[in-house]
């Protein structure tokens, strides 16, 4: 099973890199929980939704895996995004007009699968880098 899900997380961030989103459908739970950057997305469409916006805003976003351990039904990955800042990031008072920067920031997703499927996933970004990447703080 533990291998199972290496290969499934995998095909996941492969294809959100792809933008398959029919991967995406296939390997998210319908009452999916994402929690990341102090919000709280619950079920698979507020989840997409929150990632649409980052691909908004770094239309090539990519994860590259630097690390992988599963064991029973989480998985935690360390991976590094890179991306160019050419859309919006973020809403309302607290938008980031695109920079055209082209940024690399470090991550940790914790992953808890049932039946093969994502039910929740945890993300710790390094935000503070990625912000003063973007040339917004310092």
């Amino acid at each position: 099973m533990t291998q199972d899900l290496e290969t499934v997380t995998r095909e996941l961030y492969a294809g959100i890199d792809r933008r398959d989103w029919a991967v995406w459908d296939r390997l998210v739970s319908p009452d999916a929980v994402a929690e990341a950057f102090g919000e709280r997305q619950v079920g698979i469409a507020q989840c997409r939704a929150f990632l649409d916006g980052w691909v908004r805003a770094f239309p090539d976003v990519a994860h590259r895996i630097e690390r992988l351990v599963a064991a029973g039904d989480t998985v935690v990955l360390e991976v590094t995004h890179t991306g160019t800042h050419t859309g919006p990031l973020g809403e309302g008072d607290e938008t980031i007009l695109p920079t055209g920067r082209t940024i690399a920031w470090p991550g940790c997703h914790v992953l808890r699968y049932r039946d093969g499927q994502v039910v929740s996933n945890h993300l710790y970004e390094d935000r503070l880098d990625l912000l003063s990447q973007l040339g917004v703080a310092s």
